[in-house]
């Protein structure tokens, strides 16, 4: 009896390490089997597509027996325009025939900003707002204005731009700042009978600062607007009175012509602002 319990507990484990054989090669066969099922084509290897351009995207991954999908662009200042500068997969890796490679490109255009309010703000205060918003500080300027330091103007090649614009990141913003009252005394220029585009050129040749603009109660529309005169101006003129450069000078404007004769002929009135 033990006997016969020994030969079938033989037999047992070696049909169980039989069954365990069969078992394992029958898991390396269907591996070996999807393995080249799965791989049937897998031969190519991908090439590096850095620096091609778009326009020979198309002729490239044919001969490359690939396909392509530009899912991102990123601007940089010094890379040309249009052109692969990140891959994946990866240069090297093995993939199936028309495998999708996606592709980051260098954008065509760089990114747009806005331009941000700089006027009255320190030289300080403008310069870090500018790297805020992208953009960079380009020439320095100033005039003479009360407010010493302040920002006066920005501008583009010389030409006024107005907060809220849109322009290309990285560009330059040049700032008209002020100087403070001069030293250098200069004579109130007469300004009667001036538009309010003529009184400012008069003033900023002759060194000083507008102050403010009233218009009196014949000025209702952009037409009368445009068409006023000065009619009056603190400080008056007079010949024989001068001002720091910089100083400000207020405008009063008006369309009824009488008005003009009525404080032209007034030169006592001299009241600072």
């Amino acid at each position: 009896m033990q006997l016969l319990k020994f030969i079938f507990s033989k037999v047992f484990v070696i049909n169980l390490l039989i069954a365990i054989a069969f078992l394992i090669g029958s898991f390396f066969l269907v591996s070996k089997y999807l393995n080249n099922y799965t791989m049937h084509g897998e031969s190519i290897e991908v090439p590096s597509f850095e620096n091609y351009k778009v326009d020979q995207l198309d002729d490239v991954f044919n001969r490359a027996q690939l396909n392509y999908i530009i899912n991102d662009s990123i601007y940089i200042k010094d890379k040309p325009s249009g052109a692969v500068i990140d891959q994946e997969p990866r240069e090297g890796h093995f993939v199936k025939k028309g495998r999708k490679v996606y592709l980051t490109i260098t954008s065509l255009n760089p990114p747009q900003t806005t331009v941000p309010n700089l006027v009255d703000r320190s030289l300080r205060q403008a310069e870090a707002m500018l790297v805020a918003y992208g953009l960079v500080l380009g020439e320095v300027t100033y005039e003479p204005d009360p407010c010493s330091n302040c920002v006066l103007k920005q501008q583009v090649a010389g030409v006024d731009i107005q907060s809220g614009m849109q322009l290309k990141k990285g560009s330059k913003i040049d700032l008209v700042l002020g100087k403070g009252l001069g030293d250098e005394l200069v004579k109130i220029p007469y300004l009667y009978e001036l538009d309010a585009e003529n009184a400012k050129v008069n003033l900023r040749v002759n060194l000083l600062t507008l102050g403010y603009i009233e218009y009196d109660e014949t000025v209702i529309t952009a037409e009368d607007t445009a068409n006023a005169i000065v009619y009056r101006q603190i400080p008056a003129y007079n010949e024989n009175v001068t001002v720091n450069a910089g100083s400000l000078v207020n405008l009063f404007l008006t369309t009824d012509k009488n008005k003009v004769v009525d404080f032209a002929v007034d030169t006592t009135e001299f009241v600072f602002p």
